[in-house]
């Protein structure tokens, strides 16, 4: 038989610890300056990540964690990877990120909340139909 394909089930991992951090996350928003709080809200996601079982390895790069982060925990890719985007600026630009970045960050991570939610939601409910 061939491997599971990465989004089936045998490669998906439990995704309440990535719907925590996100909302710790955009609570990280609020710290600092913008940039500031863009970093810190992708550090707690990828510390969630980990907890969640989708470990960062060294040379990842922020699109690569999203990507295995989306492929494993089946969450639509726009807002995580606009995430991803906005934490590569804050992280390794030299000019100061405007309030508008934040602004974009937070809808970014609201955005992956609800498509996180909406997976717990269906695999609870698809964990109640098999059960019957």
């Amino acid at each position: 038989a061939s491997p599971p394909r990465a989004g089936t089930a045998a490669h998906q991992v439990d995704s309440a610890p990535l719907a925590d951090a996100v909302q710790a996350g955009l609570r990280h928003l609020q710290d600092g300056s913008p940039g500031e709080g863009i970093v810190a809200c992708w550090v707690q996601l990828e510390r969630a990540a980990a907890d969640a079982g989708t470990h960062r390895t060294a040379p990842d790069t922020p699109s690569e964690l999203a990507g295995r982060l989306i492929d494993r925990h089946d969450v639509t890719p726009a807002p995580l990877l606009r995430l991803a985007d906005l934490y590569r600026e804050a992280r390794f630009s030299q000019h100061e990120l405007p309030e508008a970045a934040r602004d974009a960050a937070r809808a970014a991570a609201r955005a992956a909340l609800e498509a996180v939610r909406a997976e717990l939601e269906a695999s609870v409910v698809g964990t109640r139909r098999v059960a019957r």
